[in-house]
């Protein structure tokens, strides 16, 4: 993650105009942690770079929003999926940017079949949306 925002900053995006946001407080939480302890970006430069929640973030806007759905282990995904697989949530992240957003996400995220129809069809949705996405996997 930090790489990927010492990417952004170096090539001129100011950090101010950068959100880093998750459906997860501890991953959040985390986030921020990694970015304060990175040394290429800047002394300081991570306080002005929102990494927040999803829903705290409703309301803003930013340039570029890295939306991190770190969550893969498939039975932990099933658990959570009517909260994270949400339309409303996915319409909120990624309505946040002005200019570019980036998903960072496991390929098998999107890979589980859950029983219930409703979350089946906001599944749909998130791989409709991977579907039409630039997909670079590391």
């Amino acid at each position: 993650m930090h790489q990927l925002t010492a990417a952004l900053l170096r090539g001129g995006l100011p950090p101010a105009e950068l959100a880093i946001i998750s459906p997860f407080r501890k991953q959040t939480r985390r986030i921020r942690k990694r970015l304060q302890a990175a040394t290429d970006l800047g002394i300081g430069l991570e306080r002005e770079i929102v990494v927040d929640t999803v829903e705290r973030m409703q309301g803003q806007e930013r340039e570029v929003v890295i939306i991190s759905c770190a969550a893969s282990e498939p039975s932990f995904v099933r658990a959570v999926a009517e909260f994270l697989f949400l339309p409303t949530r996915l319409n909120v992240a990624v309505t946040r940017a002005r200019t570019k957003v980036i998903l960072l996400a496991g390929h098998r995220l999107l890979e589980i079949d859950h029983g219930d129809h409703a979350i089946n069809e906001a599944l749909t949705v998130w791989r409709d949306l991977r579907a039409s996405s630039q997909v670079i996997r590391v």
